[in-house]
């Protein structure tokens, strides 16, 4: 039977949320965000507020922001990750694991610290038209059961079905409960 590992990111890997963190380190770099999308941040609910947040990245150039994505990681979210917890993510890789992260952080972002970590993703994923952001997501954000079905989906693109694995879960929040219920094995990270 196969091992694998699901890690949630934000609360769980990292010790806080890193989106507008993000935001953030990408104004301070020179990136001019979408005001109009900005100011309809503070009356919505949790999907909203994503959406509204993704919408500030319209229009930016991928390239750019993808080296940016990366700077950001390497400086300010390296720092964020839990020693506990990612030591827990080692030992499962040093025992044979298949080791990936479900997020519904922004994949922009979150390829970055899977590979600092040498695992694989799946993640909130923005379209993109002609090499610029449009400000949607594409598709639907990895929450609740969308984790689920990434993971599922993931597991069928290795030619894995869930009958074959022992899958533990990792996360810290509601939006990670249902897969955490499909798991084997939960792990809440308080």
């Amino acid at each position: 039977m196969l091992d694998i590992v699901a890690f949630d990111l934000d609360k769980t890997l990292t010790n806080r949320d890193c989106l507008i963190p993000f935001l953030v380190y990408l104004r301070r770099n020179g990136q001019r965000l979408n005001a109009r999308a900005g100011l309809r941040c503070f009356r919505l609910n949790r999907s909203a507020l994503k959406r509204s947040a993704c919408a500030l990245l319209a229009d930016l150039e991928t390239q750019v922001v993808d080296t940016l994505a990366g700077q950001f990681v390497s400086t300010k979210g390296r720092s964020w990750l839990r020693p506990d917890v990612v030591s827990q993510l080692r030992n499962h890789q040093a025992s044979g694991a298949k080791v990936v992260i479900v997020s519904a952080s922004l994949s922009i972002y979150v390829k970055f610290f899977a590979e600092l970590l040498g695992v694989d993703y799946r993640a909130t994923t923005l379209e993109v038209t002609e090499g610029r952001f449009t400000g949607a997501i594409e598709g639907t954000n990895v929450r609740h059961h969308e984790k689920v079905t990434q993971l599922a989906s993931w597991l069928a693109e290795m030619g894995v079905v869930r009958s074959d694995i022992h899958l533990t879960a990792y996360g810290d929040s509601s939006g990670d409960s249902q897969m955490m219920d499909w798991a084997d094995s939960a792990v809440w990270v308080k």
